[in-house]
C-alpha cells in the first residue's frame, strides 16, 4: 500500500491510497484539523477497470454509490444511486462521428436532461 499526501493551501490536505497492484483504490479529503470531511472508495473488476465506488461524508455515512458498465461498442455508462439503493442518475460517454467523444445525462426516469 501507498498514500500520497496533497497539501493544500489552507491546512486541509487530500490523501490517495493505492494497493500493491498501484490501483487507486481511495481517496480522503481532510479539513484543517484532520478530520475527515469525505472519502471516496473505488472498487475494480477483474481486467483492472473501476467498477464503481462509493462516497461518503464523515462517520462513513454513505453520500452516493456509482456503477461504472463497459459496452461493447466502447462507450461507458455511470450510474449513481442515492443511499438507499434508487437510481438518480445516468450518464453516458460514447463516440459520436460528428462531434467525437460526449457525454449524455439521464435522470432517473431515463429522460435525457443533457448533452
Amino acid at each position: 500500500m501507498e498514500v500520497i499526501s496533497h497539501p493544500h493551501t489552507d491546512g486541509s490536505r487530500t490523501d490517495y491510497l493505492y494497493d500493491d497492484a498501484q490501483r487507486h483504490i481511495r481517496t480522503t479529503d481532510y479539513d484543517e484539523d484532520d478530520n475527515v470531511t469525505c472519502k471516496i472508495c473505488y472498487e475494480y473488476d477483474g481486467i483492472d477497470r473501476v467498477r464503481g465506488w462509493r462516497v461518503y461524508q464523515p462517520a462513513d455515512t454513505l453520500l452516493m454509490r456509482f456503477e461504472r458498465r463497459y459496452r461493447p461498442d466502447g462507450s461507458i455508462e455511470d450510474l449513481q444511486f442515492d443511499p438507499q439503493g434508487a437510481l438518480e442518475w445516468r450518464f453516458v460517454e460514447c463516440f459520436d462521428d460528428e462531434n467525437g467523444w460526449q457525454q449524455i445525462t439521464y435522470d432517473a426516469a431515463g429522460q435525457q436532461i443533457e448533452r
